[in-house]
């Protein structure tokens, strides 16, 4: 068939759907249960003289000393899950576009990647900036159908999807999984972890039990060292 009898058009995918079927229900329980290992972990890093003396040693400032711990411990607790094998995805870091900052990326190719990010609510998607924007693309699935109305083409599109959590608490207060709306403050689709609960918990799941194992300067910047190449 010449491609100029072809007419493409732009078919909405559902955001629930779409979200859903990229991070299943296992899936869901593992990066909750890291959320709430690495909070933990984080309040007893700040409470440790020696712990937090070595990040401040390793450069990291003072400055909202805090809310840094955390989100690397919440980045470290899902890399660990991701090297383990216990969360199906692939994760590295990438440069935002002045290369004075590293963030990370969490993927399933062909499905969607992913921003790990520390709000103030999850009411929006996180705060708009330059790296983040360049992340997000457009969720739709595109059909390309022929003169006789048959699908001639099927090709997915690799969406941008947010895990956003927070805030400056011993345990999550809360975390949303969702798909932001380009160039909007809106959610196209969220899912509320903390809300489904009741539904996480009562799926049989192995997670970790034990207190969260330590993080060190030196382990984050082991997972730093993989970095993305696109």
């Amino acid at each position: 068939m010449n491609s100029d009898d072809r007419e493409t058009l732009i078919i909405p995918e559902s955001p629930q759907k779409r979200l859903l079927d990229s991070i299943d229900l296992s899936s869901q329980v593992q990066i909750f249960s890291a959320l709430k290992r690495a909070y933990l972990l984080a309040d007893a890093t700040m409470h440790d003289d020696n712990s937090s003396a070595k990040w401040l040693s390793s450069g990291r400032g003072d400055f909202a000393l805090e809310s840094r711990i955390r989100q690397i411990a919440v980045e470290c607790e899902l890399c660990r899950l991701i090297e383990k094998g216990k969360l199906p995805f692939d994760y590295a870091y990438k440069f935002n576009d002045r290369k004075n900052y590293k963030y990370l990326i969490i993927n399933k190719k062909g499905e969607f990647h992913m921003t790990v990010n520390q709000c103030v609510n999850g009411n929006q998607p996180a705060k708009k900036v330059k790296y983040r924007e360049s992340e997000n693309t457009n969720f739709q699935t595109r059909l390309v159908l022929d003169n006789d109305d048959m699908i001639d083409e099927y090709e997915k599109k690799d969406e941008y999807f947010e895990l956003n959590h927070g805030y400056r608490t011993v345990e999550p207060k809360f975390a949303y999984l969702g798909i932001p709306m380009m160039n909007s403050n809106k959610w196209a689709y969220r899912l509320n972890l903390v809300n489904n609960l009741d539904v996480l918990s009562a799926i049989t799941q192995t997670t970790e039990v034990s207190g969260p194992k330590p993080i060190t300067p030196d382990e984050f910047a082991a997972y730093q060292k993989r970095e993305s190449n696109d």
